[in-house]
């Protein structure tokens, strides 16, 4: 059953203003009446049928078209006379990538299939297959990874603190990178998060860099908290102490921030067994803070930190494993 269909640079369809794809969606928006027309599987609310009304050269026999030859390009390869029907509303548009992509409902589960190509050069850039999962996390992670190649995502099949944090200390190990930086796929980060924090981290020789951040209800979208600095602050030595009212609300998650790897490498911790009612994320972090020589707040807000009820950093749980 389908569920949305993207397409970007085809025919008439150019990108949008944000560089976003054209969208096609049968999601169903509030229904009133005829609810017999909404399928229903208590995940999405999905129309069984639609109609698609326009004016005279308005796209709607292009929509058709790209579905179709989506279609036959994942059957048949691409058709005769691909290399001419990406969008010529900008020349600029003929060495651009062209973005076909499905969200279909399948036995009761949700999956995304897609593929990136450049039309006048018949190259094909990415192509991906995902399962969609509550909070599409995997399918963000991938996109991430389509837009960079130096990102390679890792799938866990057990979302949980200690599995994190052993791939963590295995991608340190094993990278000769000179940063690293945890980000939660459901989490929004600032289009210039990671430029900003390593200027940031190279200007002030820093070992560990620091933002701030939006807490948000993932339910509602309401703003829960807001942390941010006027001015960025910069820890060594005695500041540590001195400042620590003032950045210890900054320094309690893993992830949003910027870690030199080669400090990590020298500062490796070994797992001991505690009783503590602290996330074990928190607890390393903390830790490894107190390592730093340097390390940095960075006082603009650069990510939004989603919490649901069940997320375990909402629920004061009994750690097992702390990094010391």
């Amino acid at each position: 059953m389908l569920v949305r269909f993207n397409v970007k640079n085809f025919l008439s369809f150019n990108a949008r203003d944000n560089d976003k794809s054209e969208e096609f969606s049968m999601i169903a928006g509030k229904v009133r009446s005829k609810k017999e027309h909404i399928y229903d599987d208590g995940k999405n609310k999905l129309l069984k049928f639609a109609a698609v009304y326009g004016a005279n050269a308005a796209g709607k026999s292009n929509l058709v078209k790209a579905i179709e030859f989506m279609q036959h390009t994942v059957v048949r390869g691409l058709p005769n006379g691909h290399t001419n029907k990406y969008c010529k509303t900008s020349s600029a548009n003929k060495d651009k990538a062209s973005y076909f992509e499905m969200e279909i409902m399948l036995d009761g589960r949700y999956y995304s299939y897609g593929y990136e190509v450049v039309l006048s050069q018949s190259r094909f850039i990415s192509e991906w297959l995902v399962e969609l999962n509550a909070d599409n996390t995997e399918k963000i992670i991938f996109d991430y990874s389509r837009k960079d190649e130096r990102i390679i995502p890792i799938h866990v099949n057990k979302n949980d603190p200690p599995n994190g944090g052993a791939f963590f200390h295995t991608i340190v190990n094993a990278t000769n990178a000179k940063y690293i930086v945890w980000c939660d796929a459901d989490d929004a980060y600032t289009p210039d998060f990671l430029e900003k924090m390593i200027d940031f981290a190279e200007k002030n020789e820093l070992d560990i860099a620091a933002c701030g951040y939006e807490k948000i209800d993932g339910l509602t979208g309401e703003i829960i908290k807001h942390r941010s600095l006027e001015q960025n602050l910069i820890l060594y030595d005695q500041k540590f102490a001195d400042e620590f009212i003032q950045y210890r609300g900054f320094v309690s998650y893993l992830w949003g921030k910027l870690y030199s790897v080669p400090f990590l490498k020298e500062r490796q911790f070994t797992g001991t067994t505690k009783k503590e009612r602290i996330c074990n994320d928190s607890a390393w972090t903390l830790g490894i803070f107190k390592k730093a020589g340097r390390a940095g707040i960075y006082g603009k807000a650069m990510y939004q930190y989603y919490q649901y009820p069940y997320s375990l950093s909402h629920i004061n749980i009994r750690a097992s494993v702390l990094y010391h």
